[in-house]
């Protein structure tokens, strides 16, 4: 035991002086304020309130009950409502977003998930309203995968299923790159859309109610298309939960 002890403690030893010299080297600088030490120092994260964002139909932008897309609104690859807790616009949430996807920072991911959880309750409210029970992220690509080292939808994902008890359903594929979105205009996104690249796992069960996680929505045209995919597939209720809101 006193040897296990050793070990751990020379391991703990050992990533400390590790991540003191990423540090000293690559130093951080507050999101909000810009002070070296932290991604986001202590006190600007106390102070930073991203407010609550409308609850409103991604379509039309009337409001409706927790994001519910209008009767009118409604389509084959439209969600029945849309789910967010921040504003893209807001800086502080679309640095944490970037450091965390472009530059692999985990502390960005820590914070956002902190925020993130405090504000769940309408998503708990929301799912327990229309019977949800299976949660699903939107996935990356393999290739992207590979590039980034991981998933952030499907972290995102899994985070809110074990937060608030729900199913975690690994079901959706995406079996084409469509390179990276933030680089293209609207149009070219939703052009790159037309033909779905998502596909069901083969012999996957579909869950009837789902609820589609994504890190970003601007124009919605990569949930649309996973949408598509889903309801030709059987899904009939499908509700789309994202980080951050364009």
């Amino acid at each position: 035991m006193e040897l296990e002890n050793k070990k751990i403690w020379r391991g703990a030893r050992s990533k400390g002086l590790v991540l003191r010299l990423t540090d000293s080297i690559f130093p951080r600088y507050c999101v909000r304020c810009g002070e070296e030490g932290q991604l986001l120092c202590d006190k600007c994260n106390v102070n930073w309130h991203p407010g609550r964002i409308p609850a409103k139909c991604v379509v039309c932008g009337k409001e409706s009950i927790f994001g519910e897309t209008c009767a009118r609104c409604t389509e084959d690859n439209t969600p029945d409502g849309h789910l967010t807790t921040f504003a893209y616009a807001d800086p502080v949430a679309r640095a944490l977003i970037g450091n965390w996807k472009y530059h692999y920072d985990e502390t960005a991911w820590n914070l956002l998930r902190t925020r993130i959880g405090v504000e769940l309750n309408q998503v708990r409210q929301c799912l327990d309203t229309f019977g949800i029970q299976s949660v699903l992220a939107i996935p990356l690509h393999r290739r992207r995968v590979c590039e980034r080292g991981f998933d952030q939808s499907k972290l995102c994902a899994e985070f809110i299923a074990t937060t608030l008890g729900k199913e975690k359903a690994d079901i959706l594929e995406r079996v084409r790159g469509t390179g990276k979105q933030a680089h293209r205009s609207d149009k070219e996104r939703e052009e790159e859309m037309k033909d779905s690249p998502f596909q069901i796992l083969s012999g996957m069960y579909v869950p009837k109610k789902i609820l589609l996680v994504d890190d970003v929505w601007t124009t919605g045209s990569t949930a649309r298309a996973a949408i598509r995919t889903l309801r030709c597939a059987g899904a009939e209720v499908i509700w789309v939960y994202t980080i951050a809101r364009g």
